[in-house]
């Protein structure tokens, strides 16, 4: 606890800063200094440095504090021990640095302009971004290459689509389809494109349209005109066994009907 009346002063050397009040050799030494007694009411104020921190840690937690100073441990750097020299956390999917599109700092990857992710890994706005490269290298085809695509493409290399292959372009346009592809060999940006997917004729749709509805109609109307037929018939019916159930017949005997009599003669019988 200091007081008004003495005072101790600490120095000590740290990893090659000399600090006042250590001697060459880096040891230690502990200097009393006298005070004059403070004047009734003065208030003593003792200044204290502030102590190096990174994310809210002291040293880090990576390093020793001595008399202010961060002794850093092995693989860390820096005034608070906040800066490591591993480059673990910079290595991509493919084991490349940063996946060639950024450059490692204190094992963090700082990306290029236009990629993030924690590997700079991915594009923002891939399809936006090239569109231009994708409609001059297409157009240039055509030309014959008699159009300079460098303005648009840069360093970007254009590549049309290997028709063999079974290629997935998330970037439509009317005019061309592409993808683009950061992660090569060389760290080099590929656009890879295609023709536009063949126009529509909008006759035959048309046509195609009309003949499937005719059809559609035409079943419909069949089907309707079979249920309204089943309907009717199961109707007469029912009426046909209502009216058996109700009918009554007369039982009582005809006059002008005589039953039919048999007589039987035999010559040979003499009657008296």
């Amino acid at each position: 606890m200091a007081t008004a009346h003495s005072a101790v002063e600490f120095a000590a050397v740290t990893r090659g800063a000399w600090a006042s009040g250590a001697n060459r050799a880096g040891v230690l030494r502990v200097r009393r200094l006298r005070v004059p007694p403070a004047p009734p009411g003065a208030v003593l104020r003792v200044r204290r440095r502030r102590l190096p921190r990174h994310n809210n840690q002291l040293c880090g937690g990576h390093g020793d504090c001595n008399c202010s100073v961060c002794d850093c441990h092995a693989n860390y750097i820096g005034a608070d021990c906040g800066c490591s020299v591993l480059k673990d956390k910079c290595m991509g999917k493919e084991g490349k640095e940063c996946s060639r599109h950024g450059r490692c700092v204190c094992n963090q990857c700082v990306c290029y302009q236009g990629f993030f992710q924690d590997d700079c890994s991915e594009l923002r706005a891939p399809c936006k971004t090239f569109l231009e490269c994708a409609l001059c290298s297409l157009s240039s085809e055509k030309a014959q290459g008699e159009q300079n695509c460098s303005r648009h493409c840069g360093s970007v290399k254009p590549q049309r689509a290997d028709q063999n292959q079974n290629w997935d372009f998330p970037c439509q346009h009317t005019k061309v389809r592409f993808r683009v592809d950061p992660e090569t060999e060389d760290g080099s940006i590929r656009v890879i494109y295609t023709d536009p997917p063949e126009p529509i004729d909008m006759t035959m749709v048309a046509v195609g349209s009309s003949i499937s509805g005719i059809i559609f109609i035409g079943l419909a109307i069949i089907i309707i005109y079979r249920l309204l037929l089943e309907v009717y018939y199961r109707r007469e019916y029912h009426n046909f066994i209502n009216e058996q159930k109700k009918s009554r017949w007369n039982v009582d005997p005809n006059p002008l009907f005589q039953e039919a009599t048999t007589t039987v003669f035999n010559p040979m019988h003499i009657t008296d």
